[in-house]
């Protein structure tokens, strides 16, 4: 199960999502995903603020004869990059990272001698990889510029990839494909919003019924992608979410990064892996996320309506 990452934001409330979600139950989950053989996992300092951290390297370190791959994110910060490495290894229980990303860059901020210094993290074991998370294509454009002066590898770009947000994807797809940077796909489910469970933001309790699609004039479109999604589930006998999921694992991104909030979802994750879209389902499905995507333009920059 090499071309799937377990992702961990869900396990824990963070910043207004996931409010009711049950630390327990993601014990749990995560648990029954090593057991089915779940060897890499995705989490971030910010997710819950350091404690899904922790609850991950609480469950792994139940496995003491397995080997894990996990990858983490900073966000931009004063503090030294190698420290922060440490931090998050001590919560994790483990002595090397996978990769660390740089997480949502800022205007302002000196992303380039910042990755320098998470580089340095390689030459002393504690990470294999070094790049970011959540940067728009023009900006990545210039940081790859930047650390080629520097003399600083990126080796991998994480993005939000889905059918509910396909702006600008396969021209960053194609830009990192050129220049040998992994491209790690997460929320590839939407947030769960392509589950087909939330067709208006009062279906909602969490920060996810904010989020632009239940804007106008986004909302019609954001219905519409649903039917679509309804339409391809039905004749493949399957969730809403497995064909959203076997959509972005069509795309030729290198990794998946999976959200499962308990081990039905997980179950599900992983069977839409082996599911085979044909070229007139990709096609439906991309229209029906590109009508989306340019109804957005009305509406915010990115997924999260973030401001750089």
């Amino acid at each position: 199960m090499t071309n799937f990452i377990l992702g961990t934001w869900q396990c824990v409330p963070s910043d207004g999502f996931w409010n009711n979600q049950d630390s327990l139950e993601s014990e749990r989950l995560i648990g029954q995903a090593v057991r089915k053989g779940v060897v890499s996992f995705d989490t971030a300092q910010s997710y819950g603020k350091g404690r899904t951290e922790q609850l991950l390297g609480k469950v792994l370190s139940r496995f003491p004869t397995a080997e894990f791959s996990v990858d983490t994110k900073i966000m931009p910060t004063t503090k030294e990059p190698l420290d922060l490495m440490k931090l998050s290894l001590s919560r994790l229980r483990m002595n090397r990272l996978n990769r660390l990303y740089l997480h949502w860059p800022k205007t302002g901020f000196d992303a380039a001698a910042f990755i320098e210094k998470m580089a340095k993290g390689k030459d002393i074991g504690l990470v294999k990889k070094v790049g970011i998370c959540n940067a728009p294509l023009e900006y990545l454009r210039n940081l790859w510029k930047e650390l080629g002066a520097r003399d600083v590898a990126l080796d991998c770009l994480q993005v939000s990839f889905s059918l509910l947000w396909t702006r600008g994807l396969s021209d960053t797809l194609a830009f990192c494909k050129d220049r040998g940077i992994e491209v790690v796909a997460y929320s590839p489910m939407g947030m769960g919003l392509l589950s087909g469970k939330y067709e208006k933001a009062g279906d909602l309790d969490d920060a996810r019924s904010n989020l632009f699609c239940f804007k106008e004039p986004c909302v019609g479109a954001y219905g519409r992608l649903l039917e679509t999604l309804k339409e391809v589930a039905l004749a493949h006998n399957v969730p809403c979410s497995a064909i959203a999921l076997a959509w972005t694992a069509s795309c030729g991104v290198d990794h998946v990064v999976i959200g499962a909030r308990n081990a039905e979802q997980l179950e599900s994750d992983i069977s839409a892996l082996d599911i085979r879209l044909d070229e007139g389902e990709i096609l439906a499905l991309k229209q029906a996320g590109d009508e989306l995507a340019e109804c957005s333009r009305q509406v915010c920059d990115n997924i999260f309506s973030y401001k750089w």
